[in-house]
């Protein structure tokens, strides 16, 4: 999976960058749901951990828990920090977001995975949802909106995953290259904000479409 450092905005919000992947060291760190959740949350804006508890419901001294091995672990910084009832309340933002691929993502546990897997998903649907209410999502006409389900035998799963990877490097090499003529015109925040998404996954079979009984 690959890692993508952030750059931090005023607002609290990241921004995506470059992309690194994750080794087996790294994908302990997130062994665990909950830091999953926590990723996610410090790659949309800056929380704390006690602001991250109130917010999902959870407890205190566990979150800031996993706080730490984040922050331990290079995944999440701090940015500021603020005066609370004569103690100091920590705000931390995502320095990278991974993206699992080969052996670190098979040792994860499978409930990790799932936890995973769900929030891949929810962020992309809230991405495109965003799009569709900003009426940017068909503003250009080169835009691409494509899903295929065709059977695979083992052989053409091989060469799908292949051909999948294969993509997303050569989007991370774009995404530099525009990043980079953006740096050299100095307008770092010009451009347009490009979402890509790839997917590839088993669907559960289909099922059997019965004709109704004559009598009914």
């Amino acid at each position: 999976m690959a890692a993508d450092k952030g750059k931090k905005k005023c607002n609290g919000e990241t921004e995506p960058g470059e992309i690194e992947y994750v080794d087996g060291t790294m994908a302990k760190a997130m062994a665990h749901p909950l830091r999953v959740q926590i990723l996610a949350a410090l790659n949309k804006r800056v929380m704390s951990a006690s602001g991250f508890a109130k917010t999902y419901g959870e407890k205190l001294q566990n979150t800031s828990y996993h706080f730490r091995i984040l922050k331990e672990y290079g995944l999440i910084e701090e940015v500021e920090s603020q005066p609370v009832r004569g103690s100091t309340e920590h705000f931390y933002a995502a320095v990278k977001r991974v993206l699992f691929d080969g052996r670190a993502w098979d040792e994860l546990p499978p409930s990790v995975k799932a936890q995973v897997s769900a929030r891949i998903l929810s962020d992309f649907l809230e991405a495109v949802a965003t799009a569709m209410d900003g009426e940017t999502f068909d503003s250009s006409d080169e835009r691409m909106a494509v899903w295929v389900q065709q059977r695979l035998d083992e052989q053409g799963w091989v060469e799908a995953v292949a051909a999948e990877r294969e993509l997303v490097h050569k989007m991370e090499d774009i995404y530099r290259g525009s990043k980079h003529r953006l740096l050299e015109a100095g307008a770092p925040e010009g451009g347009m904000l490009g979402t890509f998404g790839v997917f590839l996954f088993e669907s559960p079979p289909a099922k059997q479409q019965w004709p109704e009984d004559e009598g009914a």
